[in-house]
């Protein structure tokens, strides 16, 4: 009997499967970098700190506190 490769792909398919890997997911990571998400439209980091520390804006829109019920718990 004659023995078998362990393996079902051929030695010049394995070769190319890293190359096939990296074509394949190519065109993703340019759109990725062409087309970042986490940026804000328009935005830049500066305009980002000063909304971000802006105290009256942050004031503006957070929701009020709840009152305070004077029954205790239990």
């Amino acid at each position: 009997m004659s023995q078998r490769s362990s393996s079902i792909l051929p030695s010049h398919a394995k070769r190319r499967i890293p190359i096939l890997a990296i074509l394949a997911l190519l065109p993703i990571l340019l759109v990725a970098a062409a087309h970042p998400s986490w940026a804000a439209e328009g935005g830049t980091p500066n305009q980002c700190v000063a909304c971000h520390t802006d105290a009256a804006k942050l004031k503006a829109l957070t929701p009020p506190d709840p009152p305070v019920s004077e029954a205790g718990e239990g």
